[in-house]
């Protein structure tokens, strides 16, 4: 049972469960992504290439390649993805994802971007490894405390 699962069935048992203590239930509660060093780095990387001048130049050069072979972009929608007229999994919507494919590899615009990720995330985990570490063994005592209700008290 993955982490996640097993701390929201272990929270619903704690809630079901009278032997059990407001202190486990809360304990168990689902954290906000936003107290999450975790997953501010995840977003803050991504953020951060999506506007960084390499990324930049690769994605022109992504879409120079889309659009020369007919396709559109909606810019409100997404930089990324081609307009399409009909639906994703038509013939036009799979021609047009195998021409998305090819640009991206073709004009290395898919490894630009994951090496650009890269380095903001490894700036990210240098920078923040004592709380990433820490938060790590938060996750480790909730999904130990989820484990032991689970046993104690049931669950799927």
């Amino acid at each position: 049972m993955g982490r996640d699962r097993a701390e929201r069935v272990a929270y619903e048992v704690v809630l079901a469960c009278p032997d059990e203590s407001d202190e486990a239930a809360a304990a168990l509660a689902e954290p906000s992504p936003a107290d999450s060093v975790l997953a501010r780095g995840t977003a803050e990387s991504w953020e951060w290439a999506e506007s960084d001048p390499v990324w930049r130049a690769a994605l022109l050069g992504y879409r120079g390649c889309i659009q020369e072979r007919g396709w559109t972009f909606d810019d409100a929608w997404t930089p990324y993805s081609p307009v399409l007229a009909e639906a994703a999994d038509s013939e036009s919507g799979i021609r047009a994802a195998l021409d998305q494919v090819d640009c991206l590899q073709s004009t290395g615009a898919a490894q630009t971007f994951v090496d650009v990720v890269a380095a903001y995330q490894v700036a990210f985990l240098g920078e923040n490894e004592a709380a990433l570490a820490a938060e790590d063994a938060e996750w480790e005592e909730r999904l130990t405390l989820a484990r032991r209700v689970i046993g104690e008290h049931g669950g799927e």
